[in-house]
């Protein structure tokens, strides 16, 4: 098992004008530090040695205590939503600079990666509507869809100590915009 600390040495190593990291792992969120930089963290110092730091972009799949989900679809949903973003090319260049940035992908490959959930979560209230017996079938099927995932929530928080939630966000630490792609 890796530690944040030990990521954050081995990439702090790393000397370039800007770095973006993408994790789409469990309970990625906790990579970063939001308290500092890397002029007040010491990355010889164990506990305080996170990725982010000085013209560095971190992408993460979760928040610090929650765990991710894969699908059968699509396995890795942000780094899907990020291949997707980056195949768009030119039309998601918003300042038109001829680059995609990092923040210009993120800002698409977010809202991808949260409606694969919301499309997951309404074709299983969609199939339980089909199937109710119930004279109102979308308010049983809503309720059962409710009860589904808090019953998955407790579920995943017996065994694993965490909740289960996907919610990519970014930690820019980079002045401007941190060019990826020349289109």
């Amino acid at each position: 098992m890796l530690t944040d600390d030990e990521l954050g040495y081995d990439f702090s190593q790393i000397h370039a004008k800007g770095k973006c990291l993408i994790f789409e792992s469990c309970l990625s969120g906790g990579l970063v530090d939001r308290q500092g930089s890397d002029f007040e963290r010491d990355i010889t110092d164990p506990g305080t040695c996170d990725v982010n730091g000085n013209n560095t972009i971190v992408i993460m799949s979760t928040l610090p205590s929650t765990l991710g989900r894969a699908t059968y679809t699509r396995q890795s949903p942000l780094l899907y939503a990020i291949a997707t973003a980056v195949q768009g090319g030119g039309k998601y260049d918003a300042n038109n600079d001829g680059f995609l940035s990092a923040e210009e992908i993120f800002r698409i490959a977010r809202p991808m990666e949260l409606a694969q959930s919301a499309v997951l979560w309404t074709a299983y209230l969609m199939g339980t509507c089909l199937y109710s017996n119930s004279p109102i079938p979308l308010l049983s099927a809503a309720w059962k869809l409710l009860w589904f995932y808090v019953d998955i929530q407790i579920l995943v928080f017996l065994r694993d100590h965490h909740f289960l939630l996907n919610w990519p966000h970014m930690q820019d630490d980079y002045p401007g915009e941190l060019p990826l792609i020349q289109l």
